[in-house]
């Protein structure tokens, strides 16, 4: 049914008779695990395009594998960072993320976030030197697209997507169907589909990592 139809009126729709109030239910129950589909995707979509980069791979797609799982991630890297755990991700947080989390990803070695004390060996420490010199360098974009840059224990540098709301909201999951081809309505950001946009946003922060002269031999604090 089109978006424009009133919730008054979806609900009388409903509550009409027992068969739209039974069909509503299987609806209600299924949608999650379509979304689920969806954004897997979608997800796979992304890691397609960005693997025809010469020198960088994505090293993690959980986004695709358990879009629902708490702390997915789409991360891109070069290839020398894959076994560091480092590199430009796109995480939703969790399930119930109001916002995307969008950034380079390298932990601190002063990182004393329970979780990462319990295993710190998961992602090895970028050195603090590196990590503010990479932070600098991807800064002016991450501005330019969200909300006031950031940086954590986890993320040398990151933002949260003016753009895109939460993931499961309709008008974030309207955008996916746009980019994966299933809807006809046109539905874009910054006047793209949201996949593009995506991937153009990997590929400025690549383009401002790869304009520091030594970001391939960046190794951790101790390897």
């Amino acid at each position: 049914m089109p978006s424009s139809i009133s919730e008054d009126a979806m609900s009388d729709f409903i509550l009409a008779s027992d068969k739209n109030f039974h069909t509503a239910l299987l609806t209600y129950t299924a949608f999650p695990y379509a979304a689920e589909k969806l954004i897997s995707s979608f997800a796979r979509r992304i890691e397609h395009t960005l693997a025809d980069e010469p020198g960088w791979k994505v090293t993690c797609n959980s986004l695709a594998s358990t879009p629902r799982e708490h702390w997915v991630e789409l991360k891109w890297a070069p290839v020398e960072w894959e076994e560091f755990g480092w590199g430009i991700s796109l995480s939703p947080q969790n399930y119930h993320s109001a916002k995307f989390l969008f950034g380079l990803f390298g932990v601190t070695a002063t990182n004393m976030d329970p979780d990462y004390l319990k295993n710190p060996k998961q992602y090895p420490a970028m050195p603090d030197a590196d990590r503010a010199q990479l932070g600098n360098a991807v800064a002016p974009f991450l501005s330019s697209i969200g909300d006031p840059d950031k940086t954590s224990g986890w993320w040398a540098r990151y933002t949260y997507l003016r753009t895109v709301g939460n993931w499961m909201e309709p008008s974030t999951l309207r955008k996916i169907a746009f980019a994966n081809g299933l809807s006809e309505e046109r539905d874009f950001i910054a006047g793209k589909p949201m996949d593009v946009f995506i991937v153009d946003i990997f590929r400025a922060v690549k383009k401002a990592i790869e304009g520091l002269p030594n970001f391939r031999d960046i190794r951790p604090t101790s390897s």
